[in-house]
């Protein structure tokens, strides 16, 4: 286990009319190596709840249910269990587990080791994730003919489609594979944040806009959004990304983004923490690791320490994010 060792150098300046914290986090809480059971070539998704991970491997059909020292609880093609083929993601919701199988798509909730929700999905794309809170189910999908956003009342059944699609977009492919978001719910409001162009768009309980920001426009990402800008121009049916993974946790939403700056290598090793109290307001950027570190999915394990699978080494590693004032 390595000594936590946490530099801290503030730089406090005008964003927005708020002051947002940059912080490098050059050392871990601690590492674990996945023991010889298990070989994770490729995290799509990983989850905590009750002392528990659950760890989905797409290209590798594979999902996994791991205790907090990764031990092997059971992997889901040996439960017994109508398997879930090729599970993009997996996520805990109280006491189940919530699987889409991009194979079936499908959202499939399991309890006690048993199916008791399936939901079909309608998509021209597999999903990049879905979130619920056991009473809703809401997604995002590429779709040409209707809203790219879905609601599911898991009590009723009925089905709500609605969002709206950019106008400044150059194709109708980039007009739909665009926004094609992380989509989390929200006590009061749904939110929904497109990997492709950094755009972040909340909308309430009646379906309405009620704010958008995009991160490329704080001026810490100058020089990334030329690069996003150019890149676009230049190739109008393809996409590059620009966040690996995202994260509702309580009040704040973080975004783990791959480095486009042309003098960085492009590994995503950059956290940024936004505020959801009072809008959309970006309060910290959060530098992890090396250089040479390449992290692609995270998960909250507990109060402010946080995991994240590390693609190059296949290992977890634990930082503590520090709080904000």
């Amino acid at each position: 286990m390595k000594t936590y060792i946490i530099l801290v150098s503030l730089i406090l300046f005008a964003c927005s009319k708020n002051k947002v914290q940059e912080i490098d986090l050059y050392s871990t809480l601690s590492s674990y190596e996945i023991n010889k059971e298990i070989i994770l070539a490729g995290v799509s998704y990983i989850d905590w709840q009750n002392n528990n991970f659950i760890i989905t491997e797409y290209d590798y059909n594979r999902l996994y249910s791991l205790s907090k020292d990764f031990q092997l609880h059971n992997s889901f093609d040996n439960l017994g269990l109508l398997y879930p083929s090729y599970p993009n993601f997996a996520k805990f919701n109280n006491n189940s587990v919530w699987v889409y199988s991009a194979e079936k798509r499908k959202i499939f909730q399991y309890s006690a080791n048993e199916v008791i929700s399936e939901h079909e999905i309608v998509s021209d794309t597999d999903l990049i994730n879905f979130d619920t809170n056991g009473d809703e189910l809401i997604y995002s999908r590429v779709d040409f003919e209707e809203e790219p956003f879905v609601l599911i009342d898991l009590k009723t059944g009925n089905m709500k489609r609605f969002g709206e699609y950019l106008e400044d977009m150059p194709n109708t492919f980039l007009n739909h594979y665009m926004l094609n978001s992380f989509s989390f719910i929200r006590e009061d409001s749904y939110f929904f944040v497109q990997p492709y162009n950094g755009m972040i768009s909340e909308y309430d309980k009646n379906f309405q806009l009620k704010n958008r920001i995009n991160i490329l426009d704080f001026p810490q990402f100058s020089i990334v959004k030329e690069y996003f800008s150019t890149f676009y121009k230049s190739k109008n049916n393809s996409l590059v990304s620009l966040i690996s993974d995202a994260k509702l946790i309580d009040d704040k939403l973080y975004l783990l983004i791959y480095e486009r700056n042309p003098e960085l290598p492009p590994n995503p090793r950059t956290l940024l923490r936004l505020d959801l109290e009072n809008g959309i307001v970006l309060e910290t950027i959060i530098k992890l690791g090396g250089e040479d570190d390449y992290f692609t999915k995270f998960c909250n394990v507990e109060g402010n320490k946080f995991a994240f699978y590390e693609y190059q080494t296949s290992s977890i590693q634990f930082f503590e994010i520090p709080l904000d004032k």
